[in-house]
């Protein structure tokens, strides 16, 4: 708890359980920096908080992007007040490319959140590193900290996506587009050598076929259990059909 109170930026994600969301509510306003809150509790949301751009309501006038920005938004969801948060998310893919076309700061700092969102969002070490270094950039911008023209001229790494549906295999070194493609390469005799090489046992060809379902998140964060479901299957005698979405 005192981590956070004390902390300069705070990142959360899934958090719906209704305690964690309580207690982690009363934390958030002693967070001094960026606020970033994804997939989560509506309550949580509301905290997101980038430079000047934030999700929260205030007494004194409207908050969060100005005008402009709000026009975009509207293209996004319906207009009413509930669905705000799934505007923003609906803006991800194209939303840092079309604020930069909008002046004003509110602009840039939700252009901010929305990178850090999408690095967040595809996943992976070199992803969440990236959304480490905006972040970084930011804070040492708004607080006049160190060498500013070195930290502004600092260029951020090329979003490495993963596709929103795929299938995937210890022996398959790109994620396959659909059943078919993944089927026709498992029969291959280019999965078989490849078997041969990195002493992996296959099931025989004409083995049973079971689909496996698995989540996204779980296949681009390199869980571990995941190559060993599918080396369990091959070794029982049969052919998984591994499919993330």
């Amino acid at each position: 708890a005192n981590a956070v109170k004390n902390a300069d930026a705070f990142i959360g994600s899934l958090i719906f359980d209704y305690d964690d969301v309580v207690a982690i509510s009363s934390m958030l306003p002693h967070v001094r920096g960026p606020r970033l809150i994804f997939e989560s509790a509506t309550e949580l949301m509301a905290f997101n908080r980038v430079g000047t751009f934030n999700m929260q309501s205030s007494g004194d006038g409207p908050s969060g992007p100005p005008p402009a920005v709000k026009s975009i938004l509207k293209k996004f969801s319906s207009g009413k007040e509930e669905d705000k948060i799934s505007g923003y998310l609906k803006m991800l893919k194209m939303g840092p490319d079309l604020l930069k076309f909008v002046p004003g700061e509110k602009a840039s700092d939700l252009r901010t959140w929305l990178e850090a969102y999408r690095y967040w969002n595809q996943g992976g070490m070199n992803n969440v590193k990236a959304m480490l270094q905006l972040i970084t950039q930011k804070w040492l911008l708004e607080n006049e900290n160190g060498d500013l023209e070195k930290v502004s001229s600092l260029e951020l790494p090329d979003l490495e996506i993963t596709p929103d549906v795929g299938l995937l295999h210890p022996l398959l070194s790109n994620y396959a587009a659909n059943p078919k493609s993944y089927v026709s390469w498992r029969l291959s005799s280019e999965c078989k050598e490849l078997a041969k090489q990195q002493k992996f046992k296959l099931a025989p060809n004409d083995a049973p076929r079971v689909a496996v379902l698995l989540y996204r998140k779980h296949v681009i964060t390199n869980q571990r259990y995941i190559q060993d479901l599918i080396r369990y299957f091959e070794l029982e005698g049969i052919v998984p059909i591994p499919v993330f979405i």
